[in-house]
């Protein structure tokens, strides 16, 4: 089935290096979903940065964005909505 939703994560406040890593690794995982994902960051107190992918398609390709995205070293997943479509 088709389903809109978010997917809400963090990325940890780390050093320079792993950071513009981890942006890297959430970058191409975000690409090779490209087809159901737009997504928006912002900073945070404290230098974290908060990422919401804007999600639209296929219910199982959902689940697999929501799992790469979790597979992820060191960004923690703090939400996720879906909501089906007809």
């Amino acid at each position: 089935g088709q389903e809109i939703g978010v997917v809400a994560y963090i990325l940890p406040r780390s050093p320079e290096e792993r950071k513009l890593t981890l942006i890297s690794e959430l970058v191409e995982c975000e690409a090779k979903f490209g087809d159901i994902v737009q997504s928006i960051s912002t900073v945070m107190r404290g230098g974290k940065i908060m990422r919401v992918a804007i999600v639209c398609g296929d219910v199982k390709r959902i689940s697999e964005f929501k799992d790469a995205v979790e597979a992820l070293k060191d960004v923690t997943v703090i939400g996720t909505a879906g909501w089906r479509i007809e």
